[in-house]
């Protein structure tokens, strides 16, 4: 078993640091349009798509953005030029005979440019262009309708308790794009997010979630904690939301643990 993890960890280990410095492989496999796994020398590498990003599970064109990355790469040879490493996983541009399938993803209209990771290539500065060249001619998520094309990082971050409306992106200009490059996302919604039951709170100025675990203990959250976007409240069952920590603890419910 000890030499069976060793060798496990030594061909990860060895296909990261190769892609570290630029590595040549196929692809293995397509988990969704910004997240793939390619095949080095050193074994298989699993990889998120530097700087842009495609529509969640529950949204329009999830799978239309896969099958575009099958069909832009399909089994020949590309090159991982790694570019960082976000949130524990290695981010990379896939280049193909010469072409970025990354930027070719958003010129297709299949992935937003994700402004916050902009910035960390010298790919990744046409991408502000190549987003506004499919919104010009309406590709991909931009034949969609404002509400049913929102950003994903957006979408995740209302999951988050972190924002209640989604941006519009029908008239960003290129300049806007490139301005909110490197920089969070906290900019205004204007598309009201549709309720959704146990996850968005009747008053958006009560977002604290009160949950009866599984042992029957009261205990809330608040936005920002980890488990808070998986925390669903079901008011049948005594569940609620506060406006504040005080009204919870007043209440009986104590401080759930994980920030």
């Amino acid at each position: 078993m000890r030499s069976l993890i060793f060798c496990l960890l030594f061909f990860a280990t060895g296909a990261a640091a190769s892609a570290s410095m630029g590595a040549d492989g196929q692809l293995a496999q397509v988990f969704d349009g910004d997240t793939i796994e390619v095949r080095l020398n050193e074994g298989n590498l699993r990889l998120r798509l530097h700087a842009i990003d495609t529509p969640d599970l529950e949204q329009d064109l999830y799978f239309d953005a896969a099958d575009a990355v099958r069909k832009l790469v399909g089994d020949r040879r590309l090159r991982v030029e790694r570019v960082a490493t976000t949130h524990g996983r290695l981010a990379a541009v896939i280049v193909v005979d010469g072409t970025d399938i990354n930027g070719e993803l958003i010129r297709a209209g299949f992935a937003y440019a994700h402004r916050k990771y902009l910035g960390l290539s010298e790919f990744d500065s046409r991408y502000c262009a190549l987003e506004h060249e499919a919104r010009v001619a309406g590709r991909g998520i931009w034949a969609l309708p404002p509400k049913d094309r929102i950003a994903p990082w957006q979408l995740r971050q209302y999951y988050r308790g972190e924002r209640t409306a989604f941006t519009d992106f029908s008239n960003e200009t290129i300049v806007n794009c490139k301005a909110a490059a490197g920089k969070p996302d906290t900019r205004p919604g204007m598309i009201a997010a549709d309720p959704i039951p146990g996850l968005t709170p009747p008053n958006p100025d009560c977002l604290i979630k009160a949950d009866i675990s599984a042992s029957g203990k009261q205990l809330y959250y608040v936005p920002g904690m980890r488990v808070y976007a998986g925390t669903f409240i079901n008011e049948d069952d005594g569940e609620r939301w506060f406006c504040s920590e005080n009204d919870a603890k007043n209440a009986g419910w104590e401080r759930g643990r994980g920030r």
